[in-house]
C-alpha cells in the first residue's frame, strides 16, 4: 500500500491549489485525485479510510 506523508495536507498542492485550502473547502474529489496522482488507488484510499469503493 503507498504511505502517505502528513505534510502533504499542510504544505502540498494539487494543479496550483495549495492542498489545505482543498481540504478546507471539502472538495474531496480533488483530495481523491491528489492522492491517486501520487499511487493511491481507490481500493486502497478506500481501505485506509473505511469507505466502500
Amino acid at each position: 500500500m503507498a504511505s502517505i506523508d502528513t505534510l502533504w495536507w499542510n504544505s502540498a498542492t494539487h494543479e496550483g491549489q495549495p492542498l489545505s485550502e482543498i481540504l478546507a473547502r471539502h472538495e474531496f474529489g480533488k483530495v481523491f485525485a491528489f492522492l491517486r496522482a501520487r499511487g493511491w488507488s481507490v481500493g486502497a484510499i478506500s481501505a485506509r479510510t473505511g469507505i466502500d469503493g
